[in-house]
């Protein structure tokens, strides 16, 4: 599973109601998804952004 622009859910948002759904979610999947052998790919924009100007 790949997830984009995970910023927007965590770290952009001022609905902290947002940022708990998506919290709560995530580590759902990390935890239940393990188990059956799924890999997640999280990013974030800025990150890679950042990382090709230099």
């Amino acid at each position: 599973m790949v997830l984009d622009e995970l910023a927007m859910l965590t770290s952009y948002s001022n609905d902290r109601d947002l940022f708990r759904r998506a919290d709560t979610a995530l580590r759902s999947l990390l935890a239940l998804g393990r188990a059956r052998g799924f890999v997640m790919v999280l990013s974030e924009g800025s990150v890679a952004a950042g990382a090709a100007s230099v």
